[in-house]
């Protein structure tokens, strides 16, 4: 921020609580900074609510609930998997790209849900295709991947791509499509 923006929003946060900006010889300066940490503190959440509720807004104003597309991703493997990253297509188009560190991998293996995609769908049918890099526990490379062809309606689709280990067995992990 400049040093005139930084003035500009002291002051109105100072307006905003009717905080006195002059300095009083007869007023303790523990209570009044006190009194003024207090209330910058309820102006800084009133702040933080306000942006909430702007970013609710504007999805609900994005991503009406007649073509709303929602999609999550979760990590459900036992066996020693490295996952590196994901490719997100909807209809063949590139939609996401993910690069997974080590502490997102840890956050996904305790049950870390993540949301990959959320846009705006016509009605009829459409194909999720999704992909997976990553390394077996001997630290050869694993790509794979599946397509889930759904019929979007008029209602919000979600969808929840999970890397399991259940099903396939040795031969390492794989991915189902759930919808909800």
């Amino acid at each position: 921020m400049r040093g005139g923006s930084v003035v500009a929003v002291l002051f109105i946060v100072f307006s905003l609580t009717g905080v006195s900006v002059g300095v009083h010889a007869d007023v303790d300066s523990t209570d009044a900074f006190q009194t003024l940490d207090s209330k910058v503190q309820s102006v800084k959440k009133s702040v933080l609510d306000l942006g909430r509720d702007i970013a609710d807004l504007e999805e609900k104003l994005l991503y009406p609930q007649s073509s709303k597309i929602t999609v999550y991703f979760s990590f459900q493997v036992d066996s020693v998997f490295y996952l590196e990253s994901i490719k997100l297509y909807l209809d063949d188009r590139l939609v996401a790209n993910m690069l997974y560190t080590p502490i997102e991998i840890d956050a996904l293996r305790q049950g870390a849900l993540e949301k990959l995609y959320l846009g705006s769908l016509s009605a009829g049918l459409h194909e999720l295709s999704i992909i997976y890099n990553g390394k077996d526990h001997k630290g050869r490379m694993i790509e794979d991947g599946t397509r889930f062809t759904f019929d979007k309606t008029e209602q919000a689709k979600v969808v929840e791509f999970v890397i399991t280990d259940q099903g396939r067995g040795k031969s390492g992990p794989v991915f189902m499509a759930k919808e909800q």
